[in-house]
């Protein structure tokens, strides 16, 4: 089985979690400069099986979109488009 990522998206960094093959535990995998986060995921991806991207959406306690939503809106986008035999999905 395949691995899944989290992706927590940030202007200045971005945090990753990795699961196990089997998908049972998430342990914390890197957290590098935004300007990096691709450089990254392409090197990993080419190492490790992995078949998801989760990317958290920020929002606000009343479920309103934040700040941060449409900088993670075109960090999707972009991965998408880099990452096409991926699936990405998006995570409250």
């Amino acid at each position: 089985m395949s691995r899944i990522i989290a992706i927590d998206y940030g202007v200045k960094r971005v945090g990753m979690a990795v699961t196990d093959p089997l998908r049972l535990i998430a342990t914390p995998l890197k957290t590098v400069p935004t300007p990096e986060e691709l450089h990254f995921l392409k090197t990993y991806l080419a190492q490790e099986e992995v078949a998801t991207l989760v990317v958290g959406m920020p929002k606000h306690l009343n479920n309103t979109a934040s700040v941060m939503t449409n900088h993670v809106i075109q960090f999707m986008q972009v991965l998408k488009k880099e990452f096409p035999d991926k699936e990405i999905l998006q995570q409250d």
